[in-house]
Order: structure tokens, then sequence, then C-alpha cells
């Protein structure tokens, strides 16, 4: 009469490679996950929206002046020069009155120069949107790249070393 588990001793495979790599796996996940996860509202707390927003205008107001100044005198409009001195004189709220004075300025071309002021404003807002949406995506990333790394790998190794060793308890090991 012959033991069977000392005759398939040499032909069994260790269960140690299959539990670290689940582990590995784990971890790795639990690393992504930090990544991944979004940010609660504790951590949406740390970021200031609302200086972003202001420095993003300050700054396409700043690039688009810089831009029309550039321009030569004889190719500036009307409504070039009414953002240019709507900026310089830090008049921002009354936009669509400045658009209106222009629409009834009583110049041959008025309508243009009032629907070109819009389009200048309209323009310089999107910019300023699209500069504030990176900028916040830049703080997603850096909150999430400050969160603790062994909060999330830890848990995840050792979910993959208990799922390891359970599918090993469980395996099927009889061979033939």
């Amino acid at each position: 009469m012959t033991v069977t588990a000392v005759q398939n001793d040499g032909n069994r495979r260790g269960v140690f490679s299959s539990v670290l790599k689940a582990t590995v796996a784990g971890g790795v996940t639990g690393y992504i996950a930090k990544q991944v996860i979004p940010l609660t509202t504790e951590e949406l707390k740390d970021i200031p929206y609302r200086a972003i927003i202001n420095s993003a205008r300050k700054d396409t107001n700043k690039n688009m002046v810089s831009k029309l100044k550039s321009l030569p005198a004889e190719d500036r409009t009307l409504a070039h020069d009414a953002f240019i001195k709507m900026i310089d004189e830090k008049n921002f709220k009354k936009a669509n009155s400045i658009a209106d004075d222009l629409l009834k300025s009583g110049k041959e071309n008025a309508a243009n120069l009032a629907k070109e002021f819009k389009v200048i404003v309209k323009t310089v807002d999107e910019q300023s949107k699209a500069m504030a949406k990176n900028i916040t995506g830049s703080f997603h990333k850096m909150i999430k790249c400050k969160r603790p790394t062994a909060a999330f790998v830890v848990p995840g190794a050792i979910i993959g070393f208990v799922s390891g060793a359970i599918y090993n308890a469980f395996k099927n090991t009889n061979i033939n």
C-alpha cells in the first residue's frame, strides 16, 4: 500500500508563488485605487476655486489686451479699443452695457462692432474657463498624489493575500 501524498510530493507546486502574486496584484490595485477614487468633500475643501477662476480671468484678460495692443492702430476697431478700455478701467460687470453703447453709437457698422465686442468677451471667457479647468485638474492630481499611499496599498495587499490563501486552500490538488 502506497501513500499518495508522499508519492506525489515532488509533483506539487508551492502555494507561495500564487499567494505572492495575489498579494502583489492587490497592492498594485490599491495604488491604482489611490489615483482613481474621486476626491472626498473634505479634500475638495482644500481647493481655492474662486481664486483659481479670478486668476485665470486676469491672465486671459491680460493676454487678450496685449494681443490687441500689438495690432497696428489702423487694424484695431472700436470693439478692440472698448475691450482694452474695459480691462484698463476694470469695468468688467458692464460688458453688456458697453456692447449696447457700441450698438447705439450711430456708427455705420455699429451692429458689427457690438457683435465683435461680444465675440471678444466670449472668447476671453472660454479661454479663462479652460485655463481654470486645467488648474483645477492639476489641483485634483496634486491632492490625489498627497494621499497616503500605504492607506491604499496595504489593504489591497491584505485582500490579495487573503484571496490567494483562500484560493490555494480550496484548490483541487489531486495529481494523477
